[in-house]
């Protein structure tokens, strides 16, 4: 008869863990566990625990994800923290690469169909992308007869965006009242983000 399954008890307390994290790494141990039919020991979690405390329980899921994936045997704290390396780059990068290509080619759409004298009725353009047209030379470089001058918005357009949604992304701001009051604080000098520009 199989013995019932206890959940993994990861003390958050001695390497002062978040209880969302200790659950979270209790889970995976559990997983690890049953999937390579090894048993794990107090010891053990005490030594993933303290391996693994730095990282949000984000990078951390996404890492234990890809080491299920990849490892042939159960996963060590090393084989997890390469996997967390890789995850935080790609979705910290990568995405915010994707995002600012994708928000410039909607900023284009909604600059293409209002009246630069008119206020938009509709919705509006999110705080970020508002800024990085102000950092491109405003409305009338981004929509440039000359095709050179377009290339030119265009790239510190995407390059802008990329920067500032990757730092206020960093710093747990993912709302555009957040963002919003983010870039008013840059523009009076409360806030400040290292290598960004400051429209007027």
């Amino acid at each position: 008869m199989e013995q019932e399954r206890k959940p993994m008890n990861v003390p958050s307390e001695q390497v002062m863990l978040s209880a969302e994290f200790s659950e979270a790494l209790g889970k995976w141990l559990e997983i690890f566990g049953a999937h390579y039919q090894q048993a794990i020991t107090e010891l053990n979690v005490a030594a993933y625990a303290m391996g693994l405390h730095d990282l949000s329980v984000t990078v951390l899921n996404a890492a234990c994800k890809l080491a299920l994936r990849d490892c042939e045997f159960i996963p060590k704290v090393a084989d997890i923290r390469i996997r967390a390396a890789f995850s935080r780059e790609y979705d910290c990068e990568l995405h915010a690469k994707i995002v600012a290509s994708e928000m410039y080619e909607k900023t284009m759409k909604w600059l293409r169909v209002t009246d630069s004298n008119e206020k938009m009725s509709a919705e509006e353009l999110p705080p970020v992308a508002e800024y990085a047209v102000k950092l491109s030379g405003g409305r009338n470089a981004m929509l440039a007869g000359k095709e050179t001058d377009r290339d030119w918005a265009r790239k510190h357009f995407v390059e802008n965006y990329e920067r500032m949604y990757a730092h206020l992304r960093s710093r747990g701001i993912t709302t555009r009242e957040g963002a919003r009051e983010a870039l008013r604080m840059i523009k009076t000098g409360e806030f400040d983000f290292p290598a960004l520009g400051n429209p007027d």
